[in-house]
């Protein structure tokens, strides 16, 4: 899936400093598919340490326009699909999807065989479970916008219903 959007973490060697890991004994690896984010790789010659674009808690960019208040941007036009990397832990025994993403978990199966998914993903969080992924720990699609809820007058609900529905009104 590499290049692409496949985040996967592996257990950090020496070489990688833990300012980059945040402290933790893993690192998560990314090989992007963009061309400009792959020439400036290749530019470096070294493996970069970098962030996400969206400030936390907030949703992902797909435009450079998106971020423009951070502090550099390298715009490569906008992005081809909309959702994040699909995040998954490799350093144990069995791979974890710690994020679905686009990458999906049939794609992983066909590919890695057994894949799990991390149980703070799947529905209400239990005492003590917290996920470990970005984008899943708070409402990480949630944009900052006013929603306005338009109902149909009620004519124009009767005129899309059946007369058994317009009956039971």
């Amino acid at each position: 899936f590499w290049p692409g959007p496949l985040t996967m973490i592996f257990p950090k060697s020496s070489q990688v400093p833990y300012g980059t890991t945040g402290g933790l004994e893993t690192v998560a690896v990314r090989m992007p598919s963009d061309p400009v984010a792959n020439r400036l790789i290749a530019l470096a010659g070294v493996p970069i340490a970098a962030p996400s674009a969206n400030t936390s808690g907030r949703p992902s960019p797909t435009t450079a326009d998106h971020v423009w208040q951070d502090d550099m941007i390298i715009d490569g036009g906008p992005v081809g699909i909309g959702v994040e990397s699909t995040i998954v832990d490799v350093s144990g025994q069995v791979p974890v999807v710690l994020r679905p993403g686009a990458i999906t978990m049939e794609m992983l199966r066909e590919t890695l065989g057994e894949v799990t998914i991390d149980p703070a993903i799947l529905g209400p969080m239990a005492e003590g479970v917290r996920p470990k992924a970005p984008g899943m720990k708070y409402k990480h699609y949630a944009p900052k916008a006013e929603l306005t809820l338009v109902e149909p007058a009620m004519e124009d609900k009767k005129a899309s219903m059946t007369q058994e529905q317009v009956e039971r009104m």
